[in-house]
């Protein structure tokens, strides 16, 4: 009786939602079959567009859970000044109200929604990118749902452009302002989603089969990644550019499957991402650091929170040490799992010390008219490494500690996370 008290009054309303900069929605109504799916028809006044729907009573959205089984011209970019629809059938979940209103917005395609989920997988669809405003509109959830740890990568938009803050510690002077917001991996590239689209070339140490899928990727050499082939070979001095990537290296492979244009961060990027706006002295979910006597409320694993000083087996489980399975502990602000410790997180720059890097204010270490060098010039052999790992100590995995590593480094500690423009195409 709720069900249809609900469905009786699903049509009672239709919202315009507006987006700042001129993209808008007109036109819009709703109707309903027999079958009880309710269709909303619009039309964009300048497409393209990222399309999403929300469904309120009383102003209170009923959850992204109930809305996200929306089909047809919702969650994508949708093209085209014409009518457009999308097909929702409500669940016996949905409560029963007076009034449901449509609310579709329509976000401008550089300036997308929050998430973004894309499909990696060798079957991903013609057009494999999803969008949604929340992390609670994620169909099956984010821990619900294997996928977005296994076969889809979900990035998170960071809003960075044109904020200033400082990046290190509590005495630098290093004012960065990043130019434009950008998308981060919510968790490390696991052991699946390397396997996505590296195949057999997986050479993970922490290989238990009942967990590895979910583990961070490690062990792979940091040239890989981006630089050279997932294989080790076509290396070139081109692909050492902050923008380009070795067609067969695994961001290469992502990308040309994709069309998506991932990178590895910069090392601005990822501290002002891990930070989320927390002040020194906390950790990025909010916590504050209590220091040597007692760390072990860090956010992350490192030795003294379930990590190891010595190398474990390589066929233990996440329980025993080594690395944890992927969102494991508390996220940031910004929904972002693992910064502090797992494994060190490789960003493009090259590494120098650090107060080499505040003259820099945050571009990218590498020189773009010689990109096997440094901004100032100089030589470096090293990539900078971020966030601790399962074996560091409480003190190395801070969101300003910076550490180094060869491009052909690799062992269990060493991992990364994916960045990409926030931008919808």
């Amino acid at each position: 009786m709720r069900q249809n008290m609900m469905l009786a009054a699903a049509l009672a309303a239709a919202m315009l939602a507006t987006r700042a900069d001129g993209v808008s929605v007109s036109n819009v109504s709703a109707s309903q079959g027999g079958d009880r799916t309710v269709t909303i028809s619009y039309t964009l006044s300048d497409a393209p567009a990222v399309v999403t729907l929300d469904v309120t009573t009383n102003d209170v959205s009923i959850g992204g859970a109930l809305i996200c089984t929306a089909s047809g011209d919702v969650w994508r970019v949708v093209e085209g000044d014409v009518e457009h629809t999308i097909s929702w059938l409500p669940d016996g979940n949905c409560p029963s109200a007076d009034e449901l209103s449509f609310n579709v917005t329509a976000w401008p395609t550089n300036d997308p929604p929050d998430y973004m989920v894309v499909d990696i997988s060798a079957s991903a669809a013609v057009t494999p990118k999803r969008y949604y405003p929340g992390v609670d509109f994620l169909p099956g959830g984010l821990f619900g749902d294997a996928i977005y740890r296994t076969t889809s990568v979900v990035m998170r938009k960071i809003p960075a452009k044109g904020v200033t803050w400082t990046m290190g510690g509590t005495d630098s002077t290093n004012y960065v302002t990043l130019a434009d917001n950008y998308y981060m991996g919510v968790f490390e590239v696991t052991q699946a989603q390397w396997r996505m689209i590296a195949g057999a070339n997986c050479p993970a140490y922490f290989a238990n089969v009942q967990y590895a899928a979910m583990r961070p990727q490690e062990s792979v050499r940091i040239n890989n990644i981006k630089y050279n082939a997932v294989d080790g070979s076509g290396g070139s001095s081109a692909y050492a550019t902050a923008t380009n990537a070795c067609p067969t290296s695994y961001i290469g492979y992502l990308r040309s499957r994709t069309g998506v244009m991932f990178n590895l961060p910069s090392e601005a990027q990822w501290e002002y991402a891990c930070r989320a706006r927390v002040g020194e002295g906390h950790w990025n979910n909010g916590a504050v650091d209590m220091g040597a006597v007692a760390y072990t409320n860090m956010p992350g694993r490192c030795q003294t929170t379930g990590g190891n000083a010595t190398q474990p087996d390589s066929d233990c489980t996440p329980d025993m040490g080594g690395t944890p399975t992927v969102g494991s502990y508390a996220p940031n602000a910004w929904g972002l799992y693992d910064m502090h410790g797992g494994v060190w997180e490789i960003c493009l720059d090259w590494y120098e010390e650090d107060a080499d890097i505040a003259k820099y204010a945050g571009a990218v270490n590498i020189n773009p008219e010689n990109p096997l060098q440094t901004l100032s010039g100089g030589t470096s052999s090293y990539r900078v490494g971020r966030g601790g790992g399962w074996g560091s100590v409480w003190s190395m995995c801070h969101s300003r500690t910076r550490y180094y590593f060869g491009g052909g480094s690799s062992n269990p500690a060493i991992g990364f996370r994916l960045y990409c423009p926030a931008e919808a195409k």
